[in-house]
């Protein structure tokens, strides 16, 4: 706090801060460390312990900082035992029968993993399971779904090993207090390591909207704003529903109905990962084999003269249908190449960005099972985003040459664009059709995916590039 000539400096304990942590506290404030960080001369009165200050100061020590009262303040839960993670749950993946249940990691996640017309689950390794709905707009479905993943989330923690080795360590101590017994089945159970036993927290599922979190929720993302702009952001869509108080009798049903009815849920989510993991490794194996045969043939005939023809890539996973159109037989959900007649044949479209006539081609969906050419060009970047097509999802093959990058060859980027607002089917069905595009459109360098063509740019695509050249 400071004023035109006198300086206060006031120092606040969290209420479950160590006696350690406030002795470090006490130190900085009477060194000159802070002075030197935030370029401010240290007062000559000595720091005051908010905790010992009269009530009349300390509210006023509240206005100035803008903090609530007291009365105001949300209850304290207990510190966490286990990792925070964060979920996403994607009904128009289920709908394919492709993984919907997606694991962002532990902690390091910010707001902007959160989409608002997404629906999560946040773990706060706490008491506290939250299931977050965007401002969508939200369809039944997809509430449904991420209440009953909460629900037989919850269920499944007391299993974890944060908690389950402890409940082995408690019987043995239990059942062996004091004799020799006790040590030796503490070292079979913790494998000769010295972790403290841990009980598992009374559990329970909270729904929250966008725009209206909790103090807990947005502690456990790194640098949460809270400025207008955000908020503004977070509340896109339809602010005025209120999926959680409609939702919240399914969510008390969920609870109480049996773990078996909603396990079913995630053991349909794990065959689905299974599968996907499979598909995705025997596909990698073969474009690995077809890039070396295609290396080979460079090598062989000299130039882009003797480029593999893509439909002779893929023949073996294709056949043509009447009017030429190639089918994927392959596909998760069943493709169509359109190749109607007087437009470019997908060889002819994709050979010329290989060529270096054109840098980039650009292909988008006729509906959900039909994918036709769109446009090609030999302007960059500007002319490819002037292409796509609002509204639809728009794969790319671009080309940028290698003296941009420091590199002695050319190098190719794939783009998918799903742009805000395309409906959830359409968008469940890029995830199906990814594997038989990415042979179509291969060899290239680096995928790219975005939603916005803000982020569609020559630095970010040369940055990315450069990178994995200077890997390699």
């Amino acid at each position: 706090e400071e004023h035109e000539d006198e300086t206060q400096a006031y120092m606040i304990y969290g209420a479950q801060t160590s006696d350690a942590e406030r002795t470090c506290a006490e130190r900085a404030a009477a060194s000159n460390i802070l002075a030197q960080a935030v370029n401010w001369t240290p007062p000559a009165e000595p720091t005051k312990l908010v905790a010992s200050l009269p009530e009349e100061e300390r509210d006023d020590l509240w206005d100035l900082l803008g903090l609530p009262d007291a009365d105001d303040q949300e209850p304290v839960i207990p510190l966490p035992s286990r990792a925070v993670r964060l979920f996403e749950v994607n009904y128009a993946h289920r709908q394919v029968g492709s993984m919907f249940v997606s694991d962002l990691g532990a902690g390091g996640f910010s707001q902007k993993d959160l989409r608002f017309r997404g629906t999560y689950i946040l773990d706060t390794g706490s008491t506290i399971i939250y299931v977050w709905l965007g401002n969508g707009p939200l369809i039944k479905e997809d509430i449904e779904l991420v209440i009953r993943v909460a629900v037989r989330y919850s269920q499944v923690i007391p299993q974890m090993s944060e908690y389950n080795i402890s409940t082995e360590i408690a019987k043995a101590i239990e059942g062996t207090v004091g004799g020799e017994g006790t040590a030796f089945k503490l070292r079979q159970v913790t494998r000769g390591t010295s972790r403290k036993a841990v009980k598992c927290p009374p559990l329970h599922v909270e729904l929250v909207q966008a725009g209206k979190e909790p103090t807990h929720f947005k502690n456990c993302f790194f640098g949460w704003d809270v400025t207008p702009r955000a908020a503004a952001r977070r509340t896109m869509g339809t602010p005025d529903k209120s999926y959680c108080r409609d939702f919240q009798p399914f969510l008390e049903a969920a609870l109480d109905e049996p773990a078996s009815d909603s396990e079913e849920v995630l053991r349909e989510s794990r065959a689905a990962e299974e599968q996907e993991e499979l598909a995705e490794k025997a596909a990698k194996d073969e474009r690995r084999k077809k890039q070396k045969a295609l290396g080979s043939s460079r090598l062989k005939g000299g130039g882009h003269g003797n480029e593999v023809k893509p439909t002779s890539r893929i023949e073996d996973q294709t056949h043509k249908g009447k009017r030429g159109s190639i089918h994927f037989d392959k596909a998760a959900i069943c493709l169509k190449l359109n190749q109607e007649e007087g437009v470019k044949s997908v060889d002819e479209s994709i050979l010329e960005v290989r060529s270096g006539a054109m840098n980039w081609v650009c292909y988008s969906y006729k509906n959900k099972k039909e994918l036709a050419y769109r446009s090609s060009g030999s302007d960059g970047l500007e002319g490819l985003k002037a292409a796509l097509e609002d509204g639809n999802v728009n794969y790319a093959l671009i080309r940028v040459e290698g003296n941009a990058i420091n590199s002695d060859v050319e190098r190719y980027v794939f783009l998918t664009w799903c742009p805000e607002g395309i409906s959830p089917m359409l968008r469940g069905v890029v995830n199906a059709h990814r594997f038989p595009l990415h042979e179509m459109f291969s060899p290239f360098n680096y995928e790219f995916t975005t939603e916005t063509k803000d982020e569609i740019t020559v630095e970010i695509i040369h940055a990315a590039l450069k990178a994995i050249h200077f890997q390699t």
